[in-house]
């Protein structure tokens, strides 16, 4: 649990990974500590870096408030890849703390979710050149993105809902058994 008000820094291009449910004695990200282990951020944690590597990986929810590969607003932006695995019966889900705050600035943005990324009524903000959503269970997408981006989003068994205020340039949007809107 990051509290409101914490902020996890690193400075330049140095990387960031928060791994929640693990295990890391032998150095490895393989999830083999708590099954249930979740990445909760107050209503104002900060993850940040000038312009390296976020990584958030949780066996299986998190709720996110700020992300943010890009604190010094250059537009050198560093990757960003948030995971919630949802391990064994566990949801998986990827929410939003902060309700209309912009949750992510990244370059290249993967979100990787077992459960719903953002909900109906808090979407999850972001702002990426490129974004990936990739979805291993039942949940739904829905999020809000500023500027212009290339997006391949697939979905096996829920709903994509993405809004921007740019330009989408699509690579991939695949629902087979949802819909998009």
């Amino acid at each position: 649990t990051l509290a409101t008000g914490i902020t996890v820094s690193a400075a330049g291009t140095g990387a960031i990974t928060i791994a929640a449910g693990e295990d890391f004695t032998d150095s490895t990200l393989d999830h083999d500590g708590l099954a249930d282990g979740d990445i909760t951020m107050g209503l104002t944690a900060t993850v940040q870096s000038v312009s390296g590597n976020i990584t958030l990986d949780a066996a299986d929810s998190m709720t996110i408030a700020v992300i943010n590969a890009d604190s010094d607003g250059d537009n050198t932006r560093g990757d960003v890849t948030i995971t919630a695995r949802g391990t064994g019966s566990n949801i998986g889900s990827i929410l939003d703390a902060n309700v209309e705050i912009l949750n992510i600035t990244a370059d290249d943005l993967t979100f990787t979710a077992k459960g719903n990324i953002g909900t109906e009524s808090d979407p999850i903000e972001f702002i990426s050149n490129t974004a990936a959503f990739n979805f291993t269970g039942a949940g739904s997408f829905f999020g809000l993105s500023t500027g212009d981006m290339n997006v391949d989003l697939s979905i096996q068994n829920g709903d994509i809902n993405l809004e921007s205020t740019g330009t989408l340039t699509l690579t991939r949007v695949s629902a087979p058994n949802g819909s998009v809107r």
